[in-house]
């Protein structure tokens, strides 16, 4: 059978998952990511789920055809709400930042045996890094993938604390100071940006915002 091709966003946080993990995909969709772990035989046992009867359908198939359904058990279900306790790492990609935080909170004895986060946000990448420290999570591995000129921040996290600046927040702990290519890239092109916005007639509070974020940028 043609192996599973994975999208970069996708390779980059399957890279993050421990070997011999059990792992649950959390907004799995179609599920490549939980099959090709298991095709890889990175991962014991998977649980994805879904809260969309049509990418859910789908899921459920693609893991019969892979005849995977007594590896990965396949849900119809709203985030960590049916979360089995055998689970030792969760992986959250491909939402809004917001709707990560919310999942990760609802719930939060959900967790209690989970040693692992594996979190890819679209958005509001500042304010899941404050939930992870406070669910009692340490970050411990960043990287930033583009694809289809869009730029995506995948955070690992395992059991711990850690102290946080503002700046580690905003531009990550691990990335600030590893400053990959593709980290330098994107916010050398923000900063390019919030200097040409600057040049414009904009209210004294927005440039007062965008002064403050340019100062930043000139520091990071």
């Amino acid at each position: 059978m043609k192996p599973i091709a994975l999208s970069p966003r996708l390779k980059a946080v399957g890279d993050f998952v421990f070997p011999h993990s059990v792992v649950a995909d959390i907004g799995a969709d179609h599920g490549q990511l939980i099959l090709s772990l298991c095709e890889q035989g990175r991962i014991q046992k998977g649980y994805a789920c879904e809260n969309k009867a049509g990418p859910f359908a789908i899921l459920r198939q693609a893991v019969e055809k892979q005849g995977l359904s007594k590896t990965i058990a396949v849900e119809l279900a709203d985030g960590i709400s049916h979360l089995p306790e055998t689970i030792d790492t969760v992986v959250v990609a491909g939402m809004g930042g917001e709707l990560i935080v919310s999942i990760l909170k609802s719930q939060p004895e959900r967790l209690k045996n989970v040693k692992m986060l594996i979190l890819a946000p679209n958005t509001d990448v500042p304010e899941v890094r404050k939930a992870i420290n406070t669910l009692g999570f340490a970050i411990i591995g960043e990287t930033m993938v583009e694809e289809k000129r869009h730029v995506y921040e995948i955070i690992q996290a395992e059991r711990g604390s850690q102290d946080l600046s503002d700046l580690d927040l905003l531009y990550g702990p691990i990335l600030r100071k590893a400053r990959g290519q593709v980290f330098v890239r994107h916010w050398t092109s923000r900063k390019a940006a919030v200097e040409e916005l600057l040049k414009k007639d904009i209210s004294e509070k927005r440039r007062e915002e965008l002064q403050n974020e340019k100062e930043r940028l000139d520091n990071l």
